[in-house]
């Protein structure tokens, strides 16, 4: 009898046992550092004396009263919404492309997602020596292949130049992902639903609408939701190319983030600042996720 309890015993926890190992790795490497953040956020930090004392909200309403937050969050939400519109856009008719059967297609696949295999980083640095305002390539092509301008222009220098630049990189980087999600969506739609609407006669305007369009929602619901919170914190292009400069005109959150922790020393205040962003991510996720389910009712 003492078996049997015994075996029914094992048999029950075995899946939790094979659970166990994800579940430790998951806790340690987002769980405690969520919790670790929202813990030091209420903290005054001394990183010589290695001291903590607790001041409540006070970081808090240093962040709101920081006459910089309000300007970088602005820039942060134009940054993000920017980049995920065009990027979405871009990869919807790219892979619309891509989806039509021609000549070394693979290959052009392949190609096309070698800027998204590339480290952020790397790609930064490519983009940051080609705006180079003396030695860039996009310079040297505009003043002496295509005579377009008679002096250098410093794309980095100001930050109405350097902002759109920024962006310019992050939709450049993010199209080959996004491109190649949608173009796994488009592939999945029955090609039977194509052939009953061209003998309604719809027209191709009409089948992606009809058709398309509702049958990858999902598959796009995904990839916007992965792109924002991904643009959202993009921290390699815009620390790579300008630091937030030239003086705090590309500072986004995650930038400014960064500068308090790892520039002026002040966990706590940085603490406050990504647990603002996490508070933020988590209500724009939730509340686009009700609007979809509640479409879909």
């Amino acid at each position: 009898m003492k078996q049997i309890t015994k075996y029914r015993f094992i048999k029950g926890i075995r899946p939790y046992l094979f659970l166990l190992p994800s579940a430790v790795l998951i806790f340690g490497l987002i769980y405690y550092p969520v919790l670790s953040a929202i813990k030091i956020s209420f903290y005054d930090i001394n990183i010589l004396s290695r001291q903590m004392k607790f001041i409540g909200f006070e970081n808090y309403k240093s962040v709101f009263t920081e006459p910089l937050f309000g300007e970088i969050f602005r820039r942060t939400v134009t940054w993000t919404v920017t980049v995920l519109s065009c990027t979405t856009i871009i990869s919807m008719l790219v892979a619309l492309l891509l989806d039509v059967p021609f000549r070394f297609k693979r290959v052009v696949r392949g190609v096309f997602i070698i800027p998204w295999a590339t480290s952020l980083a790397i790609s930064a640095m490519l983009y940051r020596w080609a705006l180079n305002s003396e030695l860039g390539l996009v310079n040297h092509t505009l003043k002496n292949i295509l005579h377009i301008t008679s002096e250098n222009i410093g794309w980095l220098a100001t930050g109405s130049r350097a902002f759109p630049s920024l962006i310019y990189v992050g939709i450049w980087v993010s199209v080959p992902f996004t491109t190649l999600v949608i173009l796994a969506g488009l592939q999945t739609v029955p090609l039977e639903l194509y052939e009953s609407s061209k003998l309604d006669g719809a027209n191709r305007l009409q089948r992606y609408i009809h058709i398309t369009l509702p049958s990858i929602k999902n598959v796009l619901f995904i990839t916007i939701i992965i792109n924002f919170i991904a643009i959202f914190n993009s921290f390699p292009i815009i620390w790579v190319m300008t630091e937030g400069g030239p003086l705090n005109s590309t500072d986004i959150l995650v930038t400014f983030l960064y500068k308090e922790a790892f520039k002026f020393l002040d966990f706590g205040r940085a603490s406050a600042v990504a647990v603002l962003i996490f508070i933020f991510l988590i209500i724009i996720s939730v509340f686009y996720t009700a609007v979809l389910l509640k479409d879909e009712n």
